[in-house]
């Protein structure tokens, strides 16, 4: 989900990332994730309406729907900063944005874009979310119990302290638009995926801490589709992505 949701916000929409978002396996990752959440699974339903929709006419209004979120020229619809919705302070690159390198630091990265695009912009926070899920589940496969717990409880402080606290307001400002196509119902969802997952991560921080051994369960691979649709969203390299993306830092 982290993933997917990097490359809505980081990168302008083509009809191979369009495929991706309105496919099955998308539509049943929010479903299963979400539980009882209605805003999510009103979210799996808007895009299975939505799905096979990749004519031109649909891909040139999303791509101008992202424009009017994402870049520009003209005054963005809804900030997608963490820190003025922190301080009120239309500002950018305030003392939460040093945080927030400071924490990808800890971890050896930096964003591609550094100094050019602040380090709390959504989709760059959704990059390292989805960098730390993947190590998450590598050491949950390996059985490395100390490395699981250590990052659980990491990725549920970096998603109620730097998500959840401020993503609602973001939902709030873009369901001002109009006739809203893709972007608005997106960043909806995501507010409440934030939620759902900061409580989610403490749930399994606190599940994993102390445990001698993890039951087969967690070694359970996912389906072909879902690992299918993972692969082809992974692949991706979109318009603008570059500068909201996370690098090694160079020893």
């Amino acid at each position: 989900m982290y993933l997917l949701f990097h490359k809505a916000f980081g990168g302008e929409p083509d009809t191979a990332f369009l495929d991706v978002l309105l496919s099955d396996a998308t539509r049943d990752a929010l479903e299963g994730y979400a539980d009882d959440n209605a805003t999510m699974n009103g979210l799996a339903r808007f895009l299975s309406q939505l799905a096979h929709n990749s004519s031109e006419s649909f891909v040139a209004q999303t791509k101008s729907e992202f424009a009017r979120y994402f870049v520009g020229p003209m005054a963005l619809a809804a900030c997608p900063y963490e820190s003025p919705y922190r301080t009120n302070e239309s500002t950018l690159f305030q003392q939460n944005t040093e945080d927030v390198r400071a924490i990808y630091r800890a971890h050896g990265l930096l964003p591609k874009g550094y100094l050019h695009v602040p380090d709390d912009h959504v989709a760059l926070m959704c990059a390292f979310m989805a960098r730390l899920a993947a190590e998450t589940l590598s050491a949950l496969r390996e059985n490395k119990l100390t490395s699981l717990q250590n990052m659980l409880e990491e990725q549920a402080a970096f998603a109620s302290e730097h998500l959840a606290n401020w993503t609602p307001r973001y939902a709030l400002q873009v369901r001002a638009e109009r006739m809203p196509k893709l972007y608005p119902q997106l960043i909806e969802g995501f507010a409440a995926f934030t939620q759902v997952d900061a409580a989610f991560l403490e749930r399994c921080a606190s599940w994993a801490k102390g445990r001698a051994a993890l039951p087969d369960v967690c070694r359970l691979q996912p389906s072909s589709s879902v690992r299918e649709a993972f692969l082809r969203l992974d692949a991706l390299d979109l318009v603008g992505l570059e500068d909201y993306e996370l690098g090694r830092i160079s020893s």
